[in-house]
């Protein structure tokens, strides 16, 4: 375990906090109201936040740390977790008091219930590469939903999970990683067949994941510990790379920044993985 040192830095007006012997943390956005979901725009300027306590879905624009809302209120009841169509013209909402799965139109902020019943507390959400399909993590029914976001039909990939939250999906789409916020594994689902494994890792508190492009490392983060973790696909060894985060949750990699909602501190940062040591 590595212990966090740190010092505060202004650079050209941008906040960074930076850690000796870890990883660059640069603050994008504060002022935010529990930020727990988080989407990243397909050209990689903008970032998209579920704000859960204020019922609010806003947009970042990662240059200037500007926030604007694009929706509000009881249509986007206590959002959770979230996802972007691939043409980045649509947002997916998980609904956590809502329980409900809703389609935010990011021009316009119309809003569109896609999903009204069947769920018992959805938290995560992963949209396929085709735009049509999204998976949905249903934290107390312990069980990962299909839905088609044409028709808002779904059913059960697979059911029995322990708590399942945080989803992301292969760059193929064939297969979901998911986090149990208790006991604190790691499973990965076939989605094909609905068969899964999992990685009994003792995570703590994980709420969110992100798979990298050669499906070979996924990135969780802790809210319980505020670690910043990454477990090898091939070797299912887990390393800890970044200590002393706080209340983390969700987590978007691009290139070699990894983009982290800290809803302890309602804030947005990011973490550069290319400057730190030993990566």
């Amino acid at each position: 375990m590595r212990y966090l040192i740190a010092a505060f830095i202004v650079l050209a007006g941008t906040f960074v906090l930076a850690q000796v012997d870890e990883f660059p943390i640069t603050v994008i956005a504060t002022g935010l109201a529990d930020p727990f979901g988080l989407a990243l725009s397909p050209d990689g300027t903008t970032a998209y936040v579920a704000e859960s306590s204020a019922d609010r879905i806003s947009r970042i624009d990662l240059a200037t740390g500007a926030v604007q809302a694009i929706a509000q209120g009881m249509i986007v009841n206590g959002p959770f977790g979230l996802a972007i169509s691939p043409a980045g013209t649509r947002l997916y909402a998980a609904l956590f008091s809502g329980n409900q799965l809703v389609e935010i139109d990011i021009a316009s902020g119309q809003t569109r219930v896609v999903v009204d019943r069947g769920f018992m507390i959805p938290t995560g959400v992963a949209i396929t590469p085709d735009g049509t399909t999204a998976y949905v993590t249903d934290t107390l029914g312990h069980t990962l939903w299909q839905v088609d976001l044409a028709t808002g039909t779904s059913r059960a990939v697979a059911s029995d999970l322990l708590t399942p939250d945080g989803i992301a999906l292969n760059p193929e789409g064939t297969r979901a990683y998911l986090t149990e916020i208790n006991p604190g594994n790691l499973v990965i689902v076939e989605l094909a067949t609905g068969e899964y494994r999992r990685l009994p890792l003792g995570l703590g508190d994980a709420h969110a994941l992100t798979v990298d492009p050669s499906e070979s490392q996924v990135y969780i983060t802790e809210a319980l510990t505020g670690h910043l973790s990454r477990v090898d696909l091939a070797t299912g060894q887990l390393d800890r790379l970044v200590s002393g985060l706080g209340l983390v949750a969700g987590v978007v990699l691009r290139g070699d920044r990894l983009y982290i909602n800290d809803h302890g501190a309602d804030r947005l940062i990011a973490i550069d993985l290319g400057q730190g040591r030993g990566y």
